[in-house]
C-alpha cells in the first residue's frame, strides 16, 4: 500500500508542477499581434472563423489553391506514412518503460537503455516533422505562409491542447 501512495503522490507532484508552469507559456502584450492578424482574415478577436474553427488551423488552408491542396495533401500522406510507425513504436517502449520501471527490483540499466531508445525515437518524429513543415511551407504564398507559421509556432507553446476543441482526445485526458 505505501508503493501505491508514493506512486500517487509522486503523480499528484508532477501533474501540480506541469499545471503551474502552464501560465509560463503565455504571450506578453495578451497575444495582441495574433488578434489583429485574425482581425485582418475577417475574424473576431477570440481566434473563431466560420463554423468555430480556429482561425489559424483552417484560414491558410482555405487561401489554397486546388494544385496547392493537392501539393499539401500529398505532402500529409508522406508525413503520416513515416510518422506512424515511429509513434506506435515509441508508444510500445512507453509501456515497456512503465514495466520495467515498476517491477520490484527495477533494473536502471534496462531502464536508461529504454529512454534512450525512447528519445531516439521522438528525435526521429521531430526531424520528420520538421522536414514536413519545410516541405509544406516551400508549396505556399508569403502570405499563405504567414498564416501557417503563426499555427506552427502556436502548436509548438500549446502542443495538443489547440486540437478537438482546445481540450482532451477522445475525452481520454491525452
Amino acid at each position: 500500500m505505501d508503493r501505491n501512495k508514493s506512486i500517487t503522490y509522486m503523480f499528484l507532484a508532477v501533474f501540480a508542477a506541469c499545471a503551474a508552469s502552464t501560465g509560463a507559456l503565455a504571450q506578453p502584450g495578451g497575444g495582441k499581434e495574433a488578434a489583429a492578424m485574425g482581425a485582418q482574415a475577417g475574424q473576431g478577436r477570440h481566434g473563431m472563423g466560420r463554423g468555430g474553427k480556429h482561425r489559424y488551423g483552417a484560414y491558410w488552408k482555405s487561401t489554397l489553391t486546388d494544385e496547392q491542396r493537392a501539393e499539401v495533401a500529398k505532402l500529409r500522406a508522406a508525413h503520416k506514412k513515416r510518422k506512424m510507425p515511429l509513434k506506435a513504436r515509441a508508444r510500445a517502449l512507453k509501456v515497456e518503460l512503465a514495466v520495467l520501471a515498476t517491477t520490484d527490483d527495477p533494473d536502471s540499466g534496462a531502464i536508461d537503455k529504454k529512454i534512450d531508445e525512447v528519445l531516439r525515437l521522438k528525435r526521429e518524429m521531430m526531424r520528420e516533422k520538421a522536414r514536413h513543415i519545410a516541405a509544406v511551407r516551400k508549396v505556399l504564398t508569403d502570405e499563405q505562409r504567414a498564416y501557417f507559421d503563426v499555427r506552427v509556432l502556436k502548436k509548438a507553446t500549446h502542443g495538443k491542447r489547440m486540437r478537438h476543441g482546445g481540450g482532451h482526445h477522445g475525452g481520454h485526458g491525452h
